[in-house]
C-alpha cells in the first residue's frame, strides 16, 4: 500500500484524490508519502504475561476484582433489583 500511494504522488496525484481511490485517510496517505516511513510488515512487541511472583500481580488481581464487584453493582442497580 505505502508503495501504491507513493507511485501515486509521484504522477503528481493530490493527497485527496490517492486517498480516494485507494480507500485511505488523507492522513494515511500524508503518513505514507512520508519517505521517513519504511515500506514492510508493521512489528508489534510480544505480549506481556504476569506471574504470580511479580509484585504487581496481586495488585492487578485485587483491582480486577474490584472493578468487577462494582460493575456487578452498577448493572443491579440499573434493573432496580439490587443484584
Amino acid at each position: 500500500m505505502v508503495q501504491q500511494v507513493r507511485a501515486l504522488m509521484r504522477l503528481g496525484w493530490s493527497v485527496k484524490r490517492t486517498a480516494r481511490e485507494l480507500d485511505l485517510s488523507r492522513n494515511t496517505v500524508r503518513k505514507y508519502w512520508d519517505e521517513a516511513v519504511e515500506v514492510g510488515v508493521q512489528v508489534r512487541p510480544a505480549a506481556r504475561t504476569l506471574t504470580p511472583e511479580q509484585p504487581e500481580h496481586e495488585d492487578l488481581v485485587r483491582f480486577a476484582g474490584a472493578l468487577s464487584a462494582g460493575v456487578t453493582l452498577i448493572r443491579g442497580s440499573r434493573r432496580g433489583d439490587g443484584q
